[in-house]
């Protein structure tokens, strides 16, 4: 059975729509309030600005990614399997179509300070969870004595080269991962 949507919801769902055609900047709260099916003085009821609403519609978004990636950080599997789950799972998010994907990338210049501080939050969030993931790693004797606090950072740094790689013909960014986990692993010497 399929529950009906708050108003709220219905409000963020369509500021991402919203957002996403107009950007942050042409985006208005009459058009996203017209477009949720309801009054522009019920928007304002939840949300005191645009700038509150767009804050809104990026950390619902960024909380369930964050969620997602902490998810694959199971230290039931050997640490390798772990992070080329998370690695993985954050490659899906780049390969994706996603509204919110889009959003990030059309207004990335437009995210607010304090917004920003929270997404850092978020990111040392998932520093601790891999932290937590080397120190039991490190337990079974599975990788070598290390600060788990530099290799987590490692880790998590580790994520946004395929955002910036740019393969060669006939080259896949999940073969980039391989490479990359590889390379993380085993080091580079001979």
């Amino acid at each position: 059975m399929q529950t009906k949507k708050s108003k709220r919801e219905r409000i963020v769902e369509a500021a991402l729509d919203e957002f996403l055609e107009l950007g942050f900047d042409r985006a208005t709260i009459q058009a996203i309030a017209k477009r949720a099916g309801v009054g522009k003085g019920t928007t304002y009821e939840y949300f005191s600005s645009k700038e509150e609403l767009f804050s809104e519609v990026v950390e619902t978004n960024v909380d369930y990614l964050v969620a997602e990636l902490i998810e694959e950080l199971d230290d039931s599997v050997p640490l390798y399997e772990s992070v080329r789950r998370f690695y993985q799972r954050n490659l899906n998010f780049v390969l994706s179509e996603s509204k919110f994907k889009q959003i990030l990338l059309q207004n990335f210049g437009k995210i607010p300070e304090d917004l920003q501080q929270r997404m850092v939050s978020k990111q040392q969030q998932l520093t601790i969870s891999i932290e937590k993931l080397l120190e039991k790693a490190i337990d079974r004797g599975e990788i070598r004595e290390l600060n788990p606090r530099v290799g987590a950072s490692m880790l998590l740094k580790g994520l946004q080269v395929i955002y910036h790689y740019q393969p060669k013909q006939g080259e896949t960014l999940a073969e980039v991962i391989e490479e990359q986990l590889e390379i993380m692993f085993r080091g580079m010497r001979p």
